[in-house]
């Protein structure tokens, strides 16, 4: 899942990092960036150096974290099309399809997770 394609702007990480409500979670050389939309809503971006079952594991985790600790009720997600990996990932850790939708990037799927069917 990618959250927004252009999550950090023009690579303005500091801005991004210093930005009330943003959440950066990590789990060894693993991590998941959720940027708060408004409150309850965040859109999400995971990047797993594990594979397979380890990632989805640490996948659940972190959004255990944003459910049970952070009042995190809906997740979002926009993935570019060609990225089938993701798109795969995604739909194991439960987000729903919406569709597709043109980016500025590319066309890309919206994913969408509540926080009931965690």
């Amino acid at each position: 899942m990618s959250a927004n394609p252009d999550i950090f702007g023009n690579n303005n990480f500091v801005e991004w990092f210093d930005t009330p409500g943003n959440i950066c979670l990590v789990d060894d050389n693993d991590f998941a960036l959720f940027t708060l939309e408004y409150p309850g809503f965040y859109w999400g971006h995971y990047c797993f150096e594990s594979k397979g079952k380890e990632a989805k594991q640490k996948g659940l985790f972190f959004l255990r974290e944003m459910f049970t600790k952070h009042g995190a009720k809906l997740i979002g997600g926009l993935t570019p099309v060609e990225n089938k990996p993701a798109r795969w990932m995604t739909r194991q850790l439960g987000f729903k399809s919406y569709g597709f939708q043109e980016t500025p990037v590319g066309v890309c799927e919206l994913f969408i997770k509540e926080k009931n069917n965690e």
